[in-house]
């Protein structure tokens, strides 16, 4: 099973992205392609093909059972790896950030345990909205980013729960499954 662990993203900032989206002819971009609205997530770790979801459930319940709720708020919109080669237009956190860091370090250093490797690089919180395959209107992209982030400048979500998610991939897009749930403490 191809694996991951995420935080969910709420309902009303799905429909902030989609409806900012949908206000933009994403084909004068150039070649791009949104994330599925219902797949939108924040990754705290990739697992990638893992068969045992069960011994991952049981090293992460020892850990959680004492990680509190916390909020992250959105600051800025950019581009990986930088805004000259955009591939990817994200959403990020000011607020929060620490805690969202701490949480993947602390799931990282769980998973080492069961022979997952933990992540090289470091743990940058971001939401992906959007995958540049090919640009070609770089003033338009710039304008969707800009808009974006003036949309989702200062929300907060409330982080109360972590996911394992599977994820089956397809020529048109992954399909995301929970698993399992923990629910943090209030």
């Amino acid at each position: 099973m191809r694996l991951f662990i995420a935080i969910p993203i709420p309902q009303d900032i799905k429909n902030i992205i989609r409806e900012t989206l949908a206000n933009f002819k994403l084909k004068k971009i150039g070649n791009v392609k949104s994330v599925e609205f219902e797949n939108l997530h924040l990754t705290l770790k990739f697992i990638g093909e893992f068969d045992n979801k069960h011994l991952i459930c049981d090293v992460l319940n020892d850990e959680l059972h004492s990680v509190n709720a916390f909020e992250m708020k959105f600051d800025k919109c950019g581009f990986f790896p930088t805004r000259f080669k955009p591939r990817v237009l994200w959403a990020g956190f000011g607020i929060g950030k620490e805690n969202f860091t701490g949480l993947s370090k602390k799931i990282n250093k769980s998973l080492k345990r069961i022979a997952i490797e933990s992540e090289t690089r470091k743990s940058v919180p971001h939401l992906t909205i959007m995958r540049v395959k090919q640009l070609c209107n770089e003033k338009f992209l710039e304008e969707l980013k800009d808009e974006l982030e003036a949309k989702l400048n200062g929300i907060t979500i409330s982080v109360k729960e972590i996911i394992l998610f599977k994820s089956i991939l397809s020529s048109r897009f992954p399909e995301y499954f929970e698993l399992f749930t923990w629910t943090l403490n209030k």
